[in-house]
């Protein structure tokens, strides 16, 4: 069994925090390492999805005589200069500046920015790939030719896993030299879903980073939905109505009318849902039970909508993977079970049909005289 023993609950605390107040409590208890890992698993897995795509045309897309060329970055940073802050760039660093005009190195740097991502989804040398993995989240949205606005949200989980793989099992744990370079050995999903007896202490490094990842991700719903809320289309509950309404001629829009009373009225209440969901969001993104319907049910109709309404592919399993962050150390203990109970069924199938397979007659054939 994976699942931690641990809780969030004061009596497992050690005796210099079970004394503490709610918010040393909140930020400092230690946490099961396997929520960190899983969260590492999945954001590896979605920034190969975000930036693959891209590579039918990486010189294109971020070289420096692409669609924006290292022209339109001087005009844009001159564009946003002001009195007030003459210091305003659009992007101010990328390694991808360290590649110049070379379509060769340009290539050598996105291949192996994937490659990095697969490292860290694996688990191999954390420590290193987490580091890495940040940076190249950071150098590929450079270029807003391939980038949507949500694309950008994708530093929120590369910045918090990073620090969270940089102090994870600094102090608390005897490490190797090696260790202490490269980062804790075990931590891969391979190692998560094989049986262990004694599953891995809890970490104070794990638990800051999630937290860290929490806040800020409330934060962006909050700031978003409030947003929303100084526009007039989103009030009047027509902003679905724009994204779901192909453009035409003023007489196709009125002789759509008629079809178009009971249709808006439900996509302005799917709306006033979005809006209501998004403005509560903190009242029970860390809350149990059925909550855990509305967090994750409410993020996986998001990505369905995020896609289909708005063309956002990234959008939706960004913000399902930052959802996932609020789930308990028992909440991701209980899903390494169900998966591990899962492998380990599908293993035990494949010696079992093998097995019959053997014991099979071989068929024969009767040749006709």
């Amino acid at each position: 069994m994976l699942t931690s023993e641990h809780s969030n609950s004061t009596g497992d605390l050690p005796p210099e925090l079970a004394g503490g107040t709610a918010w040393t409590r909140f930020w400092f208890t230690p946490t099961d390492v396997a929520g960190l890992h899983w969260l590492r698993f999945l954001a590896g897995v979605l920034f190969i999805y975000w930036l693959l795509p891209l590579g039918g045309d990486v010189d294109g897309l971020f070289g420096a005589d692409g669609w924006f060329s290292r022209d339109a970055f001087k005009e844009t940073r001159a564009l946003r200069r002001t009195e007030d802050d003459p210091g305003v760039a659009l992007t101010t660093w990328s390694v991808l500046f360290a590649c110049g005009e070379n379509s060769t190195m340009l290539h050598v740097v996105y291949w192996s920015a994937i490659g990095i991502f697969g490292l860290f989804a694996l688990g191999i040398a954390t420590r290193v790939t987490g580091v890495l993995t940040w940076v190249m989240v950071g150098s590929f949205l450079l270029n807003p030719a391939g980038s949507f606005d949500a694309d950008f949200l994708l530093v929120i989980p590369a910045l918090y896993l990073m620090l969270g793989y940089l102090f994870l099992g600094q102090w608390s744990r005897n490490l190797t030299p090696l260790e202490r370079i490269l980062g804790l050995r075990g931590t891969s999903v391979f190692s998560l879903l094989s049986a262990r007896d004694e599953p891995a202490p809890p970490s104070y490094a794990a638990g800051l980073a999630i937290r860290l990842l929490q806040v800020h991700f409330a934060f962006v719903v909050v700031t978003s939905v409030l947003h929303k809320l100084q526009m007039g289309a989103w009030w009047s509950g027509v902003a679905f109505w724009y994204a779901l309404s192909p453009p035409g001629t003023a007489r196709e829009v009125l002789e759509s009318r008629a079809m178009s009373d009971s249709f808006l009225v439900l996509i302005s209440f799917a709306q006033y849902v979005v809006l209501a969901w998004q403005l509560g969001f903190p009242l029970f993104a860390w809350r149990g039970g059925l909550w855990r319907i509305v967090l994750l049910g409410g993020a996986v109709v998001g990505w369905i909508g995020s896609a289909g309404l708005f063309g956002l592919p990234v959008f939706g399993p960004l913000y399902l993977l930052c959802c996932l962050s609020y789930l308990t150390a028992a909440e991701w203990g209980r899903i390494t079970d169900v998966l591990s109970s899962l492998g380990g069924w599908v293993q035990a199938q494949v010696p079992e049909r093998a097995a019959k397979s053997v014991k099979q007659p071989a068929s024969t054939h009767v040749t006709r005289r």
